[in-house]
């Protein structure tokens, strides 16, 4: 009876991992929403907007009344966050539309798109780590120039950013609930701030490895990270926390990353080091200068947060 029993549950494993097998093969990792090693995935999966889209759609649609936007206009201009009642165009874009993950009105800018529209959105596969102020055409330019150089289709490239794909509507009711605090343009969605019960609560483990968890979900998801440095002598980038936590994090997940920078500033780039070589020792300067304990944050309590988890994890030096 023991061997009998030990054969049948030698074939019902190997029945088992053929059936996993045939799983992992049905999927592609490019195209997961979430960590397939996540305890708590999205309800929905991670959408992106495709940079076909932002190169039409979103780039017309800024120019039109009321806003009178241009490529030259920053995240900033696009969607103030300091004014709750004056909507820019992502939140006026999205102000009547259902958010899938709480049932509120007033969702992502992402989810207010027809998701059947493929060439517009589509599951993320790449992930723009950048600030709000960068302008809107450099970011269009500096993604399409990545496209052509991977060979990527514009339609078919999603793109996960945070100031379209986190619901900017709970970004400001979350922050005005917390803190009063009117400079809150930021990435955290709303959903890390559950469960808190005052400011003195603002920072503990269960927040940090919430921020850590739902920001992994979204990272190994998308598993390739394009990180965008402007200007190429001193990037914005670099001083902003949220964009050195990015970088950490994508290099710990072993997820692949890109530096990248607008088509005019990399000629201008080249042009300045080939005429002045003591420009390439300024750039590692402000390479070496990088420390993200004296980077920026437009919201006070996400670098709390964040270094509170980098501290944790790996220390300060």
């Amino acid at each position: 009876m023991g061997c009998k029993h030990s054969v049948l549950l030698a074939s019902d494993k190997n029945k088992e991992n053929k059936e996993n097998n045939e799983i992992k093969k049905s999927l592609s990792f490019k195209k997961l929403s979430f960590s397939l090693r996540s305890h708590k995935p999205s309800i929905n999966p991670t959408k992106g907007v495709s940079v076909y889209h932002l190169q039409t759609t979103f780039l017309q649609n800024i120019t039109q009344e009321p806003f009178n936007l241009n490529s030259s206009s920053t995240i900033y201009d696009i969607e103030n966050l300091n004014h709750k009642n004056t909507l820019g165009y992502i939140r006026t874009k999205s102000q009547f539309i259902t958010d899938p993950n709480d049932g509120k009105i007033g969702s992502s800018y992402v989810d207010s798109l027809d998701e059947n529209d493929v060439d517009h959105v589509g599951i993320a596969n790449l992930m723009l780590s950048y600030t709000w102020g960068y302008k809107i055409g450099d970011i269009v330019d500096t993604l399409v120039d990545y496209c052509n150089s991977k060979h990527y289709d514009t339609k078919r490239t999603y793109v996960w950013l945070c100031c379209l794909c986190v619901n900017q509507h709970r970004v400001v009711e979350t922050s005005e609930s917390e803190s009063g605090v009117k400079n809150n343009n930021t990435r955290m969605n709303h959903s890390f701030r559950k469960g808190q019960k005052s400011d003195k609560n603002l920072v503990d483990d269960r927040n940090d490895e919430t921020i850590q968890e739902n920001f992994l979900n979204r990272i190994e998801g998308v598993n390739e990270v394009v990180s965008m440095v402007y200007p190429w002598n001193k990037p914005m980038s670099l001083s902003r926390i949220w964009c050195l936590f990015e970088l950490y994090t994508a290099y710990n997940e072993k997820c692949e990353i890109s530096i990248v920078m607008p088509p005019s500033e990399r000629i201008k780039m080249i042009k300045e080091l080939s005429s002045n070589e003591s420009c390439f020792d300024d750039l590692l300067e402000t390479l070496k200068g990088s420390n993200i304990q004296n980077a920026e944050a437009s919201y006070e309590m996400d670098k709390i947060r964040i270094l509170n988890i980098i501290k944790n994890k790996a220390g300060f030096t």
